[in-house]
């Protein structure tokens, strides 16, 4: 049995198209098809040996009721109306979901963690997972964050 999963964080169009609502709020060289590239090869070895991967969008309602009083990259995220649910910005990036439902979409994620608002921890523990390795981008928010969690 595999005890490890891969976490995939962040891939989504507002952070990686260029008509991304994030796009320009990030370093150039941050979300390149080089990143994409790489990270697609992370996670075809990933499900080659067995390991889960899963990956946990950011969404919000288009007024984004779910945000009291947001601060930091969350105002940021409001004011550009970014990662709206059901929006281009929002959807996984084309090439992640070239891997179809290999890839485990766990929604809910409403800020920084992804083990909040999702079912990431039971689905984690029910699969035996000890060992979690995370791969996205803005790694001092989300990925910090959620390794912290």
């Amino acid at each position: 049995m595999n005890d490890s999963a891969l976490l995939l964080i962040g891939y989504q169009n507002d952070y990686f198209d260029a008509a991304g609502a994030l796009r320009a709020a990030l370093d150039p060289s941050v979300c390149t098809e080089e990143l994409l590239e790489r990270s697609c090869g992370v996670v075809r070895a990933a499900l080659d040996r067995g390991v889960p991967v899963i990956s946990t969008p950011i969404h919000f309602t288009a007024d984004y009721a779910e945000l009291v009083e947001p601060v930091g990259i969350l105002a940021e995220i409001v004011r550009r109306r970014a990662f709206r649910a059901g929006s281009f910005g929002g959807a996984t990036v084309p090439r992640l979901r070239e891997f179809g439902e290999r890839l485990l979409e766990l929604p809910g994620k409403r800020g920084l963690d992804a083990f909040s608002n999702t079912d990431l921890e039971p689905n984690l523990r029910e699969h035996g997972v000890r060992r979690l390795v995370l791969a996205g981008v803005v790694t001092s928010l989300c990925i910090d964050s959620t390794a912290r969690s």
